[in-house]
């Protein structure tokens, strides 16, 4: 698996438009956006370089409901 890099905010900011999300607001350095149907808003920091682990899987310890909406 090729090493993941950080990403530029409005790198993910187009890629999560694209799939229907919507800005909402901005608290601090941090925009929120919603999408009908998630229950919990995507939260985006405003850096330069987002680290990896801000926009990796979750790690494997961590248990997800089949069908769940996060």
């Amino acid at each position: 698996m090729p090493a993941l890099r950080p990403v530029y905010f409005q790198r993910l900011v187009r890629v999560f438009e694209q799939d229907g999300f919507r800005y909402d607001r901005q608290e601090g350095d941090h925009l929120i956006y919603v999408k009908a149907g998630v229950r919990r808003p995507l939260v985006i920091p405003m850096y330069h370089a987002v680290p990896p682990i801000y926009h990796q899987e979750p790690p494997p310890h961590v248990r997800h409901e089949p069908g769940a909406v996060f």
